[in-house]
Order: C-alpha cells, then structure tokens, then sequence
C-alpha cells in the first residue's frame, strides 16, 4: 500500500507500474482512453467521488455569525 499528497501523483505511480489505483475518472479519462491504464469493473462504482474539503479561518473571526452561518451553508452544500 503506498500514499501520495495527490491525484496525480498516484496517477504517475500507477502509470509507472508501481500497483494499481483508486482514482476519480476526470483524473484518469485520457490514461484509459489512450490505454496506458486499464480500467477495472468495480461493484462499488455506483458510490460516487468523494473529497476532503476543509475551511481554514482565523481564530479571531471564527466566532463571528456571519462565519458560523457561512460554515453551515457550507456543510449543507458539500
């Protein structure tokens, strides 16, 4: 099992024959399409691509409404 910082990263790993990947279509389209991967018939394909996606404030303004309600729109959204 190996881990990288990001996408692409992984994409060159697995492109260079270092194992195999889980990565999002976007990413890998043009490698499948050109066939330098090959795509795997997965059960779980159906579950959809989920990100990590985390908001950074100052501590300072953290408390403010107008930030608190921000980040609950935020969360309702993503």
């Amino acid at each position: 099992m190996w881990y990288a910082d990001n996408y692409f990263l992984l994409l060159e790993l697995t492109l260079q024959g270092h194992g195999w990947g889980l990565l999002p279509n976007h990413i890998v389209s043009e490698s499948v399409e050109n066939e330098d991967l090959i795509k795997l018939p997965l059960a779980s394909q159906g579950m959809g691509w989920h990100a990590n996606i985390d908001v950074l404030q100052h501590q300072q303004h953290s408390d403010l409404p107008i930030f608190k309600d921000l980040r609950l729109l935020l969360n309702d959204f993503l």
